[in-house]
């Protein structure tokens, strides 16, 4: 019976995905958002536009730097992305698995 049982659940594994097809609606559009977040907020430095896509409940962990709130994020992001001139950060994809 507990095999069955284990079958039948490393079965459903299976079938439950996480991830839409990359050529799916959502897909595209989250793609295309995304790169135009980091496009305009970290690469052009639009302050402003990071200020407005950014919900008042932001929270974000940083490796280094702990957790930040909506505050902190854009202090950092004004005096250690956009202060670095001409040596902004770059979008990378990381290959999905």
């Amino acid at each position: 019976m507990k095999t069955l049982l284990l079958l039948c659940f490393f079965s459903f594994i299976n079938l439950a995905k996480a991830q839409v097809q990359e050529n799916s609606s959502l897909f595209l559009e989250l793609k295309s958002q995304d790169s135009v977040f980091f496009e305009r907020g970290f690469n052009r430095c639009d302050l402003d536009y990071l200020k407005d896509m950014v919900t008042d409940d932001f929270r974000f962990y940083h490796d280094q730097g702990g957790f930040q709130d909506k505050t902190k994020f854009l202090e950092n992001a004004a005096n250690n992305i956009c202060g670095l001139g001409d040596k902004n950060p770059s979008e990378k994809s990381i290959p999905r698995v």
